[in-house]
């Protein structure tokens, strides 16, 4: 089966080397015209936890993929949602699967209106993360960083029916585990929680772009930072009425580790498992802030002024990375205003 992938970033190689794997393959859509050129030789190579030569198809336009496949895969960081929209709206169908990995910003919602005002209602699956992670390499070539064995999944389609979690399971390993409401996949993607303490407390390595260690940069100080920043989300979901595991819980599950250890000790074993992979990013450009702040802590203090919660180490790191990169991060998120946790 081909299937449609919106995006040409690590994720979507690396989405693409997992429906490899089951049998399936990718026809990427490039969202800026420039990510797409290297996978002219129909090829890429994955490395790490998938190591496979992956046959790809670089299509030449969002139309004519969606034309072509009836299951797409929006693997593209939160900051190209809105070009994501403009390039798919005018081409959905009913017949459309849609499956958005590692939603942030509840776009889903905002997908699923705007294909209703058009006349149109395809299945949507939302995901809290990637089924994958991954980072581009030249080549063209991506490492593999991680296969998720659980991923957390919400849709108003029916498990059973056309585009719901069972026919999405059998394409991608059976790794969805379907979830109770929207308002829980929106507050159980962990990406923003580790990456900006991390990216601030990190800042000069990324900003010198210096060799350094993902894991490795989380220190004891980092980790207590990062708890105390994400109990704020978890009290946002106990307001809400979902009972939220907290990141290092989430943390431990993830790779396998004793309940109850230290997030620092964590980290630092699972820094010298990995031989220092992944890399912290090196480039200000990083996904990390430009993506997770806006889109991710954004949204949390929006969310606690409407509940009444106070969110001050949120705001604290919106201000600071806001300061850093002369910007407002807060005006960046097109679609805050149009959050629903109902």
């Amino acid at each position: 089966m081909k299937i449609a992938i919106i995006g040409t970033g690590g994720v979507a190689l690396a989405t693409a080397a997992l429906l490899h794997q089951q049998g399936s393959q990718a026809s990427l859509v490039s969202l800026t015209g420039t990510g797409g050129h290297a996978l002219a030789t129909g090829t890429v190579t994955a490395m790490g936890a998938i190591e496979a030569t992956v046959p790809v198809t670089l299509a030449p336009s969002a139309e004519s993929a969606l034309r072509e496949s009836d299951h797409i895969i929006l693997a593209t960081s939160a900051d190209r949602y809105h070009a994501a929209l403009e390039a798919m709206l005018p081409h959905l169908e009913d017949r459309h699967r849609i499956l958005i990995s590692g939603e942030l910003s509840q776009f889903s919602v905002v997908l699923e209106a705007e294909a209703q005002a058009r006349g149109v209602a395809p299945a949507i699956v939302a995901l809290a993360s990637t089924l994958v992670t991954g980072r581009r390499k030249d080549g063209p070539a991506v490492q593999v960083g991680l296969v998720r064995k659980s991923v957390l999944a919400y849709s108003k389609t029916a498990p059973d029916a056309p585009g719901g979690l069972t026919a999405w399971n059998a394409l991608v390993g059976g790794t969805l585990a379907a979830c109770d409401s929207p308002a829980r996949i929106l507050l159980s993607n962990m990406n923003p929680i580790v990456h900006a303490p991390n990216a601030l407390c990190n800042f000069t390595r990324i900003d010198k772009s210096e060799d350094w260690s993902n894991y490795g940069g989380i220190s004891a100080g980092v980790a207590s930072l990062l708890i105390a920043f994400d109990a704020e989300r978890l009290e946002i979901g106990q307001a809400l009425g979902l009972d939220l595991i907290s990141f290092e819980q989430n943390f431990a599950r993830s790779h396998g580790f004793e309940a109850g250890m230290a997030l620092d000790e964590m980290a630092t074993a699972l820094h010298e498992r990995r031989g220092g992979l992944p890399k912290g990013p090196t480039d200000t450009s990083t996904r990390y802030i430009t993506e997770d702040v806006p889109f991710g802590l954004a949204v949390l203090e929006r969310l606690g002024a409407q509940l009444g919660i106070a969110t001050p180490m949120t705001a604290s790191l919106i201000t600071v990375f806001s300061g850093i990169y002369g910007r407002d991060f807060r005006q960046e998120n097109p679609f805050l205003d149009r959050l629903n946790v109902a």
